[in-house]
């Protein structure tokens, strides 16, 4: 069935006029919301408290997984702050495991994803595979849903990777690894495909063959009832595994979140789903619509998509990759929370674990201000715990 980009995809009760928070920021920086175009940026929540303050709109949509992440214990284990050189982490504790909408999971997935698959690029490089950066869009308005523009996406992948052309080129050899990027702007929601496409040495033109795969792009997006501008598409050459995996793996935006730290949008008109998920949790009513619309949109679709060749085992739940880094550091255990304190705790965690990143006395200082003093049942300071026991 054909879908129209250029008739309305949805209520046009969402105006695409450029979000405030995607206007350049000024020096002094003031709370600023989507609908008011001349405010400036406040500076973002750290990932903890965005976590904390989405629970109940997680709640309402029906996101369980993500209400409840960081609040339960794993099985046999005690959540437990760690100190690992000058960052700290709450481990121990059960994660939803979201790559699209949790800002404590989704950098860690990604982060860990890459990582998994940049020796496997680096294994194809040395067979003489070569890998090609290729952008893959459509044309999109203000009248089209987010969840129509990922099914003709979804479609238009699924032409461009069947029928005779590709058998062919499966025949001489190539792999693939295929994420996402979404942003919203002033012609509305953006998704676009990041793919990295390797051919086989028996591929005699590779640059060639990704040129004929932009134009059968084309093609598929047109007879699915879209359009696409050639100038949104892009295929380049790269030989370096890790930027090849993190291009895959990542979505726009996710990192800033995960650092804590503000970069600018890629444009004044545009802004990343982290950003819609910023204002939605300071009331921003329309900002809390496209972050509603984003999160259904998402649910049970897969962020990341590989060929036959890769494999993406990550071995184990959020809260491996979390003790997976900079595991070359001895980990410093701060403090136990006992799993029924964690709710009280939630509402504080960034402030627990920034003075966890500081100093085991100023996070055990904190945790007083929050819990009362140590006390069997709800926090304790151990005199020692086994590294089994943290992770």
């Amino acid at each position: 069935m054909s879908v129209s980009l250029v008739s309305p995809l949805s209520s046009p009760a969402l105006s695409c006029a450029p979000p405030g928070l995607a206007r350049k920021a000024a020096p002094a920086r003031r709370a600023a919301r989507l609908d008011n175009p001349g405010a400036s940026l406040p500076l973002p929540l750290s990932p903890a408290s965005l976590l904390s303050r989405l629970r109940p709109l997680a709640r309402r949509l029906g996101l369980v997984s993500l209400s409840a992440c960081g609040l339960g214990a794993i099985s046999g284990t005690l959540p437990t702050v760690v100190r690992r050189g000058d960052a700290a982490s709450l481990v121990g504790v059960q994660r939803c495991r979201s790559p699209w909408v949790c800002p404590h999971c989704a950098p860690r997935l990604a982060a860990r994803r890459a990582e998994l698959l940049r020796p496997q690029v680096a294994r194809l490089l040395r067979c003489g595979y070569q890998p090609w950066l290729i952008t893959l869009t459509l044309r999109h308005s203000c009248s089209s849903t987010l969840d129509d523009l990922f099914d003709i996406l979804a479609q238009a992948w699924s032409r461009l990777t069947s029928g005779r052309a590709w058998s062919a080129l499966k025949a001489d050899g190539v792999e693939y690894l295929r994420g996402y990027d979404i942003t919203y702007g002033e012609h509305g929601w953006h998704p676009h495909i990041h793919t990295v496409v390797l051919f086989s040495p028996a591929v005699s033109d590779p640059g060639a063959e990704a040129q004929r795969l932009l134009d059968r792009w084309i093609s598929a997006i047109r007879s699915l009832g879209g359009d696409v501008m050639r100038d949104g598409l892009d295929a380049q050459l790269c030989a370096d595994a890790e930027k090849a995996a993190r291009y895959a793996a990542h979505m726009s935006g996710v990192f800033e979140v995960a650092a804590g730290v503000k970069k600018q949008c890629k444009s004044l008109t545009s802004c990343t789903v982290f950003d819609l998920a910023q204002a939605a949790v300071r009331g921003d009513e329309r900002a809390v619509r496209l972050w509603s619309e984003y999160a259904r949109a998402t649910k049970g679709r897969r962020a990341l998509v590989c060929s036959q060749g890769f494999s993406l085992d990550e071995g184990g739940a959020a809260e491996e990759s979390e003790a997976h880094e900079s595991a070359e550091e001895p980990a410093e255990t701060v403090a136990v929370i006992y799993p029924r304190a964690l709710a009280r705790v939630d509402p504080y965690m960034s402030e627990v674990l920034e003075a966890a990143a500081r100093s085991a006395s100023e996070c055990r200082a904190a945790l007083t201000r929050i819990l009362g003093p140590p006390l069997l049942g709800v926090w304790c300071v151990p005199a020692s715990i086994s590294r089994s026991g943290v992770v």
